[in-house]
């Protein structure tokens, strides 16, 4: 399961605000692309595990505790999660490419 984020408009009245989809291993790809995988669970199953993040001064706020909280819910359903150092920097690339 490749992990997605994906930066849609912020609350409020942002019209120009663009979405901005970063896939682990691929980096940030337009919204409309597509990245279904045949092998993804998510589309297989119905399996898998989201965390939400809140931007603080540009930092992802209580990282740690998101991808711990993550981590446990991955391991609870027997589902493969990449490596945290790998998830942590898919949220700087965001963070980059949305300022």
């Amino acid at each position: 399961m490749e992990p997605v984020a994906d930066t849609g408009p912020p609350p409020g009245n942002h019209q120009d605000t663009a979405r901005v989809v970063a896939v682990l291993g691929r980096g940030v790809v337009p919204a409309d692309t597509p990245i279904l995988r045949a092998d993804d669970l998510g589309v297989l199953r119905g399996d898998g595990v989201f965390e939400t993040l809140h931007i603080r001064n540009g930092r992802p706020f209580l990282l740690d505790v998101h991808l711990t909280r993550m981590a446990d819910s991955a391991a609870k359903l027997d589902l493969p999660l990449p490596a945290r150092d790998a998830l942590a920097s898919l949220c700087d690339t965001i963070i980059d490419r949305t300022g």
